[in-house]
């Protein structure tokens, strides 16, 4: 079941307009509230997410793969990956890729290469945020509930 679940979150997280394998999907799923049309890109990507942690809660194995340290450190940097990666893509992305295709790469070494370097960029800037802003507010907000509300917290 927790396959079926994956697979399934897995394949609405790809739904985007335009595209074939989601024509139909997008269609019998289309209704109005206050005259203004669905927006299939949301309602499929929050189902997706809603599936997927199903499928990771219910399955002993994927429970076990996705706590290693390295979808730990995810987990823990995700708030600064979110905060900057889209204008970082637009950005700066565009720039490195169009920046190699220019130098006489083809298309597809320049979307790795691009692809490679925004990632490791932006996991290295969100670290830094995360250690200089998202922990220390953190502990802060801790040490404030706990004078405020005298409730014992704790952030590591």
């Amino acid at each position: 079941m927790a396959l079926i679940l994956m697979l399934a979150g897995l394949y609405l997280g790809g739904v985007h307009y335009g595209s074939r394998p989601y024509i139909y999907a997008i269609y019998y799923t289309r209704f109005y509230i206050n005259g203004e049309e669905s927006n299939a890109y949301i309602l499929y990507n929050f189902i997706s997410g809603v599936l997927i942690t199903l499928a990771i809660l219910t399955n002993n194995s994927l429970k076990m793969f996705f706590a290693k340290k390295p979808f730990v450190y995810m987990g823990k940097v995700s708030f600064s990956v979110y905060l900057f990666h889209l204008p970082f893509f637009l950005i700066i992305a565009t720039g490195i890729f169009n920046a190699i295709y220019n130098a006489g790469y083809s298309y597809h070494e320049s979307a790795i290469t691009a692809t490679t370097l925004s990632i490791v960029t932006i996991y290295a800037v969100a670290n830094l945020i995360f250690k200089a802003v998202d922990n220390p507010s953190m502990r802060f907000s801790s040490i404030l509930a706990e004078f405020l509300f005298k409730t014992p917290t704790r952030i590591s």
